[in-house]
């Protein structure tokens, strides 16, 4: 799962409205605490958007990655061991 975070930002360097950190799993759109809700949607889109088309991050989900890039939006990988996700009890006598 990602987490995104917007936060309001005082401390951006001269001339910069945003600032785009990434981690492990975790975004965090900075965006300068002056700007108008007007003027900092198309900043957020279009940062976000960048973000987007760098894509170096996948999502790994039952043995099926999701990739950021469309032509390359499901690969199957083998899973190792039992199918944990599929797991159904039974009792059987």
């Amino acid at each position: 799962m990602i987490s995104v975070i917007y936060e309001l930002a005082d401390d951006l360097p001269a001339g910069e409205v945003l600032d785009i950190v990434e981690d492990r799993g975790r975004l965090v759109f900075r965006v300068a605490s002056w700007l108008t809700l007007e003027e900092a949607m198309p900043v957020l889109c279009t940062g976000a958007s960048g973000v987007l088309a760098g894509g170096h991050w996948f999502q790994e989900w039952k043995g099926d990655i999701i990739a950021a890039n469309p032509a390359d939006a499901v690969r199957h990988l083998p899973l190792q061991g039992a199918a944990q996700y599929d797991a159904v009890e039974t009792d059987e006598a």
